[in-house]
């Protein structure tokens, strides 16, 4: 079952991202992360390796190389999502 909230958050991320304001994007996938269990951030890793910006497999777990994976590609307008 997926969680409506990580629903919400992507779709407040993407609005920031619209708004111009990549900060409080990148502050609300992290948050998503921080928050999410291994599928949520095993998702978002195999989102960010789909679009170029992380080279290492998912594996679940929020590191160093998924927060520079998500800055990178958020700070190239490109919003996650895992609908």
């Amino acid at each position: 079952m997926r969680d409506c909230r990580n629903t919400e958050a992507n779709t407040l991320a993407a609005a920031y991202l619209e708004a111009d304001s990549t900060g409080l994007a990148i502050e609300t996938y992290q948050e998503v992360m921080a928050k999410g269990r291994e599928g949520q951030i095993k998702s978002y890793q195999e989102e960010l390796r789909k679009k170029g910006f992380q080279s290492a497999d998912a594996d679940g777990k929020d590191n160093d190389a998924t927060e520079a994976a998500l800055r990178a590609c958020v700070e190239a307008r490109g919003k996650l999502s895992t609908d």
